[in-house]
């Protein structure tokens, strides 16, 4: 039997910069009208982090994962080379105010944040990002608990009433798909196995949610705690499969032909429902606050030149859509969904009235949108709905 380790690929002074947009007829769909503004450069939240690193030089940094905290703050992961490792933060809708949370161990990498009344949750990577487990950090005091313990947890979430689900993964003797071509025996084929599990506020599990081999790349609680939204892939000639991981590889395809999901998980059930599918990869999906749609970020895949380097490119296309969970419509938020592409709005989350939506750009890009790496906020001229 072949272990199976999966893992997730992580993306390991405001300006006056106001850039109004109503795309024309010429692109698939037509974005939302707002205004975008840069609320700081990746440069500014590396001086405060290290001081002392190379003047000018903003390569291996960057910023992920937004939560609100309130209307007027949220919360952020700060991936940095020199030195190594991840932090915690928190901006200020205005981005003039930018602070580090200050946590009493070490992280080598920081995924997913959830911002929850006077706490903040995150999985952490630690040991050489041999574990992986969820944390939690108090804003008033400074409070750290770490609330797993399995140095399994592959994804988490945040449910309304403080419970929290998570999942772990192993490599059970799960038959899944042969790593050689004809091979019918199973003896050596690729296996694991997943379980979501629902636990109590200070991480103790309280039941099993779903067993099986679907893998929750990114999760996210309905508003009503009844629901989680999921991003997945999928490879069509081997169904069970949702990990990146390539079948029939000796001989064959290095890849396969994955299929991105969007998926709806009832936590009353345990029944899994499609909400879409493409080529395209779906991240981080987000409910609006009335919790009837969903956001999400596309990337085709396509590259845009760097702003200073013709030479350059920047494989960092995509983005904001949102869907309408009761009838599967979907339409542009923010981005263009054709050519020419705009830079994919990494980490995008809405605010609590919906009135905008936090983001990243990880590449030095112009796109018309946006100019430079750096935070962003949209500023939406009517609330998401």
């Amino acid at each position: 039997m072949k272990n199976l380790h999966l893992a997730a690929v992580i993306l390991s002074v405001s300006v006056g910069i106001a850039l109004v947009f109503l795309f024309g007829a010429n692109l698939l769909d037509t974005a939302k009208p707002g205004t975008v503004s840069r609320l700081t450069d990746l440069y500014r939240i590396w001086n405060l982090y290290n001081p002392t690193h190379p003047q000018g030089d903003d390569n291996g940094i960057t910023a992920v994962g937004f939560d609100w905290i309130d209307s007027n703050w949220a919360v952020f992961v700060f991936g940095n080379a020199d030195p190594p490792g991840a932090s915690l933060w928190k901006i200020s809708k205005d981005g003039k105010d930018i602070s580090r949370i200050q946590l009493p161990m070490q992280f080598d990498v920081i995924d997913k944040v959830h911002a929850f009344q006077d706490r903040v949750y995150f999985d952490g990577w630690y040991d050489r990002q041999n574990k992986r487990d969820v944390f939690e950090v108090s804003l008033d005091n400074g409070t750290f608990v770490q609330l797993t313990h399995s140095g399994e947890i592959n994804m988490y979430d945040v449910l309304p009433d403080g419970k929290i689900v998570f999942e772990e993964s192993h490599s059970y003797k799960t038959e899944v798909c042969p790593l050689y071509a004809n091979d019918t025996s199973g003896s050596n084929w690729a296996g694991y196995y997943t379980t979501l599990w629902l636990a109590d506020a200070n991480g103790r599990k309280i039941k099993a949610i779903y067993n099986g081999t679907e893998v929750f790349r990114d999760m996210v609680t309905s508003t009503d705690g009844k629901s989680i939204a999921f991003t997945d892939i999928t490879d069509p000639s081997h169904p069970m499969l949702h990990a990146m991981i390539s079948c029939t590889s000796f001989p064959g395809p290095i890849e396969p032909n994955l299929q991105y999901g969007l998926k709806l998980l009832n936590l009353d059930d345990g029944q899994i429902s499609d909400l879409g599918s493409s080529q395209y990869d779906f991240y981080n999906p987000k409910w609006t606050p009335d919790g009837k749609f969903l956001l999400y970020v596309v990337t085709p895949h396509k590259c845009l030149t760097d702003a200073a380097n013709p030479n350059e490119q920047h494989c960092i296309s995509g983005f904001l859509k949102m869907l309408d969970v009761s009838d599967g419509s979907s339409q542009l938020v923010y981005g263009r969904n054709g050519p020419p592409y705009s830079a994919a709005p990494m980490g995008a989350d809405p605010s609590p009235d919906g009135k905008s939506v936090i983001f990243s750009v990880l590449g030095n890009v112009n796109d018309g949108l946006v100019n430079g790496a750096g935070i962003y906020i949209l500023n939406l001229d009517r609330p998401l709905a």
